[in-house]
């Protein structure tokens, strides 16, 4: 015999407006085994992780103070889209990118904001920021960092190169 009394399950799909988008790594994504070890090493423009188009993988920044470099290949004149989804938590996990040329020196475009993520696009549509060009066939490093050198957070790579 079950009882079938005294319990009610209410499930609530509605969209709240602190929840961050959906895509997002989850609140507790810090908790799984090693999140500071995916992708790694790329701590420098030398051990940058390759990343190609539909390229959609968590990472993150740790320890503090940490940057994360990726490269990128374009082939002709392609499209670059870039993104980095986070959750900002009230400013102390706001992260920033940068595009540089293939040396990791030369800045091309950054994104910095106080919302929750990043993105880049070159080139961009017309009065979008950040401003981004056509780029040229070759090489180039995105740069992901914490805004400030006590940021700590998960994040996740979302790359589309067209054509």
């Amino acid at each position: 015999m079950v009882a079938t009394s005294g319990c009610s399950l209410i499930l609530d799909f509605e969209d709240h407006t602190d929840a961050g988008p959906s895509d997002a790594p989850p609140d507790d994504a810090m908790l799984v085994p090693d999140p500071c070890g995916v992708l790694e090493p790329n701590d420098d423009p030398t051990t940058a992780q390759v990343i190609t188009t539909g390229e959609a993988r968590y990472a993150a920044i740790c320890p503090s103070g940490e940057k994360d470099f990726y490269k990128v290949t374009l082939t002709g004149t392609q499209t670059l889209d870039f993104k980095v989804l986070f959750k900002n938590r009230g400013g102390a996990g706001d992260l920033d990118m940068s595009l540089k040329d293939s040396t990791g020196l030369n800045t091309i475009a950054e994104s910095r904001s106080f919302d929750d993520d990043e993105g880049i696009v070159c080139p961009n549509p017309t009065g979008t920021s950040p401003s981004c060009p056509q780029l040229a066939a070759g090489d180039y490093i995105v740069i992901v960092f914490g805004a400030t050198a006590t940021v700590n957070n998960v994040y996740k790579l979302d790359v589309t190169i067209t054509p």
